[in-house]
């Protein structure tokens, strides 16, 4: 994954009555904002279907692709279900394990290239 990373340093100064005021300790806070994924090759194009799923997701590869294995990662980038794929255009995945959510299917290829697509588990 990819993402901005921005980070700042915060102080206060507390009042009680009318006294000085009291500073309090510095913290540094830290953000991470993803944005995007991040392939190596350029990405063929697959299609999944059905999008929404709930069973078995089919991944069709085209006639080009030789998929080796397959990678499901859910929408913070951890990998949940990993598989290798057959000697097909068409890529079964059975999603029934996963819970509700926005997910993205990976497969990598013989050439070393890498498709991804979203799908989203109901």
């Amino acid at each position: 994954m990819q993402g901005l990373l921005m980070t700042k340093q915060n102080s206060s100064a507390i009042f009680f009555d009318y006294n000085a005021s009291v500073m309090t300790n510095q913290t540094l806070n830290t953000i991470a904002f993803p944005v995007g994924y991040n392939t190596n090759k350029e990405d063929h194009n697959i299609s999944v279907h059905p999008n929404p799923a709930a069973g078995i997701l089919y991944v069709n590869t085209g006639e080009q692709l030789k998929p080796k294995s397959l990678l499901v990662f859910d929408i913070s980038g951890r990998i949940v279900e990993t598989g290798n794929t057959k000697e097909s255009k068409v890529q079964e995945v059975d999603v029934t394990k996963l819970a509700t959510g926005i997910y993205f299917i990976e497969l990598v290829h013989a050439d070393g290239g890498k498709s991804v697509s979203r799908f989203v588990k109901k």
